[in-house]
C-alpha cells in the first residue's frame, strides 16, 4: 500500500488483523503478518546505484518495523533528460 499526502506524512501506523479465506475454512492470524514502512534512503546510497538515479528523485530501499515520526514532502520536480514531469510536491511511504 502507498500512502501520500500534499504535506508531510505525521504518524502513519498500519496494524495488520487476521487474513480469512472467503468462506471463514482457514486463516492466517495476524501474528503471523509482519508490518514494514519504506523508508527514504540517503541521495549518497542513491547516487551509488548509477545510471538508474535521477535527480530530485527519492527511493525508499529501505524497510523497517517503524514508520519514521514525519516523513517531509519531496522535491518539487524531477527534472529527467528526456522529459519534464509536471511540477509535483508530497510525501509518500510505502507500507508493506
Amino acid at each position: 500500500m502507498v500512502v501520500g499526502s500534499n504535506t508531510a506524512l505525521k504518524g502513519v501506523k498500519a496494524t495488520a488483523t487476521a487474513f480469512t479465506e472467503k468462506g471463514g475454512e482457514n486463516q492466517i492470524p495476524s501474528t503471523a503478518v509482519l508490518v514494514r514502512y519504506g523508508l527514504p534512503t540517503s541521495n549518497a546510497a542513491m547516487e551509488a546505484n548509477g545510471p538508474r538515479t535521477h535527480p530530485g528523485l527519492v527511493k525508499c530501499d529501505a524497510l523497517d518495523e517503524v514508520a519514521p515520526a514525519e516523513l517531509p514532502v519531496n522535491s518539487p520536480y524531477l527534472q529527467m533528460p528526456w522529459q519534464e514531469i509536471p511540477k509535483l510536491q508530497g510525501a509518500v511511504m510505502s507500507v508493506w
